[in-house]
């Protein structure tokens, strides 16, 4: 009994031994990727700024998308509303606001000129400063002619 003791408390030590070895092992595996987490740590922060910045980019190309086709669908509108008017009412040459279709209420101070007068008044104006030796350059455009 006393020897089965003896071998048991051997085979014991040895299982012990082999634990403790094993251990040992698994700290120092356990250290070297943590250095290599560590290591790996910047590139992942890069990463995930670039991330927030396209997410920021997609954000404001989609408020940018929404805000251009809302103002294409008022341009539409607008465009149907003064081809439904009657033919004798507008002028196809020129999309811009007539004299009766100004709100003269809402432009009480306002004097409607027509683009096209405009231009050929800022070209008189500029070769009368010509010849005045002054030069001075006046482009008016209409956002929806492009005078």
């Amino acid at each position: 009994m006393i020897v089965a003791a003896c071998a048991v408390l051997i085979y014991l030590a040895l299982v012990f031994k082999h634990l403790i070895d094993t251990v040992k092992e698994t700290t120092k595996t356990l250290e070297v990727l943590q250095r290599d987490l560590e290591k790996l740590e910047s590139p992942l922060e890069t990463v995930d700024a670039v991330s927030k910045t396209v997410d920021e980019l997609q954000a404001s190309v989609k408020k940018t998308a929404t805000s251009a086709l809302g103002v294409m669908d008022d341009s539409i509108s607008h465009f149907k509303e003064r081809l439904n008017k009657p033919k004798a009412s507008r002028n196809m040459n020129s999309f811009s606001p007539s004299a009766a279709d100004v709100n003269e209420e809402d432009n009480s101070n306002a004097e409607f000129v027509p683009i096209a007068d405009l231009n050929k008044q800022a070209a008189q104006n500029e070769v009368k400063n010509e010849e005045a030796g002054e030069t001075e350059i006046i482009v008016i455009e209409d956002d929806e002619t492009k005078e």
